[in-house]
């Protein structure tokens, strides 16, 4: 199984990369997906791990769901609403609790996807080239909107997960 440290490194390179943090954004807005998440299985994919199956993903997520729900989203919401509920003469206290929130969140978001990479099969043949593990990591992103209720709208998450695989190759 791929390293925990090695994952969220890859993920954080990626979220870095032109392009794809307005793309995981609008995946997230629109589509309701956890954004580490997905990184995470396309970064297994990515880094040799076999394609997940349908029941592999559902048992992967499970936990990672629950976190997701309980403690991630939560967290956003309160750090989203401060910037409506911040009074004009506490502007620099409420900047520094947004950060701090945004830093919770992304501690979070850090123990969901160790919770994926514990949780996720043990790889018995990893992909053996380039091309063939871009195409793992792309088949899981598919698989996860199909886990997450999403696979109807793969015509329009497309283009974005698109974006995503070609910023991966470049990593």
């Amino acid at each position: 199984m791929t390293d925990q440290d090695t994952v969220w490194d890859l993920m954080l390179q990626l979220y870095d990369a032109e392009g794809v943090q307005s793309a995981c954004l609008q995946l997230q807005d629109e589509l309701g997906v956890g954004v580490s998440a997905l990184l995470t299985v396309m970064i297994l994919g990515f880094s040799g791990e076999p394609p997940f199956t349908a029941p592999a993903m559902k048992q992967a997520l499970k936990r990672a769901t629950d976190w997701q729900q309980t403690v991630i989203e939560p967290l956003r919401a309160v750090r989203r609403g401060l910037r409506e509920a911040s009074p004009a003469d506490q502007s620099e206290a409420v900047e520094a609790l947004r950060k701090a929130l945004l830093s919770q969140e992304i501690a979070a978001e850090k123990i969901q996807q160790a919770l994926i990479c514990q949780d996720a099969p043990q790889a018995q043949l990893p992909c053996q080239s380039r091309p063939e593990c871009m195409t793992n990591a792309h088949a899981n992103a598919l698989i996860y909107l199909a886990q997450i209720g999403q696979a109807g709208n793969k015509k329009a998450a497309e283009p974005l997960l698109q974006r995503l695989v070609e910023a991966l190759a470049k990593i």
